[in-house]
C-alpha cells in the first residue's frame, strides 16, 4: 500500500513512521526546519514503548510522491483550504483519506471539497509533540484510533486499513456509530482547549477553581445539549463521566491549542468553540458560556492566523 501522511506533524509523523517500520511505503509531506530535518536524519520517535529512528522520502511538494492509495490527512484544520488543494496529485481511482483532524464536521467538508476521494473519519487519541526538528514524543498508554464508515466507503476499505494499522501495532477500532464517537472527542477537546485558552491557565488550576470548574462545566453542557439536535445520542452522563475523567487525569492534559497560544502559534478555534457557535445559531439555542470563550479568543486568533 502506497500512503502519504499530509501534515507528518507530531500525530501524522507518529503514524507515517510507526506504519513506515511496519514495511508500508510511507512518503511524508512537511514544511520548514521539520522537513530539512526529516530529510537529513530520518524521524525519530521517542515512544512510550519504544524508541527508533527511520528514514522516510519527504518532501513538501505532494506531486513529488503522485497517486497513493491511501492520504492519511493530519494537517491543522486552519491549513485545510490550501492542503484541499495541494493533494489532488496523490489522488488517482480508489483513493482514501483518512481524516485524522479535530472536530465533528471535517471531513464532510473535505469529502465535499474533494468528491472524487473516498474520505473515512477518524477519533485519534495520542499524545504526541514535535520536541524538536525530525523528532516526535509520544507519551502515555493512549494510543488508539478508531475509524467510522462514511457515504462512500465499503466494509472492505475501512476493514483492509484497520488491518493495515493492527499490523504496525496500532490499536484500532472500527465504531458502527462514527458520529457519536467523534462527538465524545470533540466535546472534551474542546471544552478542554477553549477554557484553558481563555483562563491563560492549565486544568489543575481550573479545577482547583469552584468557579472556573462551574464555567467549564456550562461550556460543557452547552455542547452536549447540541448533540441532540443533531442527532446524535450522547449518553446521559457524559458531562459527568467527562468532568471525572479531566479530574483524575487533570496533571497531564494540555491541549494543542493552549500550547500554540503560548507559542504564539494560529488556532484551531474555528474547528472547536467556533464549530459550537455555528452550529448553535443554526438551531437558535443560546450557549453563552462557549460565546463568551469565542469572543475572548477570537482576536488573538485572527492576529495568528495562518497565512501558508
Amino acid at each position: 500500500m502506497r500512503i502519504a501522511v499530509m501534515g507528518a506533524g507530531a500525530v501524522g509523523g507518529f503514524f507515517g513512521a510507526t506504519l513506515a517500520k511496519s514495511g508500508e511505503d510511507v512518503s511524508l509531506i512537511a514544511r520548514g526546519d521539520h522537513l530539512t530535518a526529516i530529510q537529513n536524519g530520518g524521524v525519530q520517535i521517542i515512544g512510550e514503548k519504544e524508541n527508533f529512528t527511520i528514514q522516510i522520502p519527504s518532501t513538501e511538494n505532494p506531486a513529488d510522491i503522485g497517486p497513493v492509495d491511501l492520504i492519511i490527512h493530519s494537517v491543522k484544520t486552519y491549513h485545510n483550504q490550501i492542503a484541499i488543494q495541494e493533494i489532488r496529485p496523490l489522488i488517482k481511482a480508489n483513493t482514501v483519506l483518512v481524516c485524522m483532524q479535530n472536530g465533528v464536521d471535517t471531513w464532510e467538508t473535505l469529502q465535499e471539497c474533494v468528491p472524487s476521494v473516498t474520505v473515512i473519519p477518524a477519533a485519534v487519541y495520542i499524545e504526541a509533540n514535535v520536541t524538536a526538528p525530525g523528532t516526535i514524543k509520544q507519551e502515555g498508554n493512549v494510543l488508539r484510533l478508531i475509524l467510522g464508515a462514511s457515504k462512500g466507503s465499503s466494509p472492505n476499505q475501512i476493514k483492509g486499513l484497520s488491518q493495515t494499522l493492527k499490523k504496525s501495532g496500532i490499536e484500532c477500532v472500527i465504531s458502527s456509530n462514527i458520529s457519536e464517537v467523534l462527538w465524545n472527542k470533540w466535546l472534551f477537546i474542546s471544552t478542554l482547549a477553549g477554557v484553558t485558552c481563555a483562563a491563560r491557565t492549565d486544568l489543575p488550576n481550573i479545577m482547583e477553581c469552584p468557579e472556573s470548574r462551574t464555567f467549564l462545566r456550562n461550556v460543557m453542557s452547552e455542547i452536549a445539549n447540541l448533540a441532540k439536535y443533531e442527532g446524535v445520542h450522547l449518553s446521559a452522563d457524559i458531562v459527568e463521566s467527562t468532568m471525572q475523567y479531566m479530574e483524575n487525569e487533570a496533571p497531564s492534559l494540555k491541549a494543542s491549542m493552549y500550547s500554540d497560544l503560548e507559542e504564539g502559534k494560529p488556532m484551531e478555534l474555528e474547528a472547536l468553540t467556533g464549530a459550537v457557535i455555528r452550529i448553535a445559531k443554526k438551531w437558535a439555542i443560546p450557549v453563552p458560556a462557549n460565546e463568551g470563550i469565542y469572543a475572548m479568543l477570537k482576536p488573538i486568533a485572527s492576529k495568528h492566523q495562518s497565512t501558508v
